[in-house]
């Protein structure tokens, strides 16, 4: 019997993964600036994995809802995007995409737990992204699809790189955001 490939996809981004979560943890959600900080890193790569994707695509109109949700909430909190740009990632598989994005989902319902706790002033103001729930039937399908995909297959192998490459991104896009903020470049209105 075949390894479900969702499984091997996991096993296969955990560092990755692991390494991105430790430095989102970083980010205190009861201190403005730091909440403008995830946000934008949320804004910023979900318009680079966009730009990575077929247009009409499932991904492509929650990608555009939640960057909707999240210029909401840096308008609350006074804050503009940040004028970083994001690298190019080329095309890349849109289930890739999907198990990034619909994971990230997950990982929000934790996250909104951790920002109710902590938000105090305008980043109380600010949760229209972490609050916004998503159908569990989109995990649910992208699960779904993975298994259909045979774990040796050159699909499979593409799917593998191109997590990597997205977490990478995310953890690349947050340093710069964390440096940026040490010189006191921030974007505040």
């Amino acid at each position: 019997m075949s390894t479900h490939f969702r499984f091997v996809l996991r096993q296969a981004s955990q560092d990755r993964h692991d390494t991105l979560d430790a430095e989102i943890s970083s980010l205190s959600f009861d201190d403005v600036d730091d909440y403008a900080r995830f946000l934008s890193l949320h804004h910023l790569c979900f318009a680079a994995l966009d730009r990575g994707i077929p247009k009409g695509d499932r991904s492509a109109e929650l990608l555009a809802d939640l960057q909707a949700l999240i210029r909401a909430d840096l308008a609350a909190l006074d804050h503009d995007m940040p004028d970083i740009g994001t690298p190019d990632l080329g095309s890349l598989d849109p289930l890739a995409v999907r198990y990034v994005v619909d994971g990230s989902r997950l990982g929000s319902r934790v996250l909104v737990k951790r920002w109710a706790s902590a938000c105090s002033g305008r980043t109380a103001d600010a949760g229209q992204y972490l609050s916004h729930e998503t159908s569990p039937d989109s995990w649910r399908a992208t699960c779904d699809a993975l298994g259909e995909i045979s774990p040796e297959s050159d699909r499979a192998t593409r799917i593998i790189a191109d997590v990597a490459r997205i977490f990478d991104m995310f953890t690349v896009v947050l340093n710069t955001l964390k440096k940026n903020a040490a010189k006191g470049v921030m974007a505040a209105q």
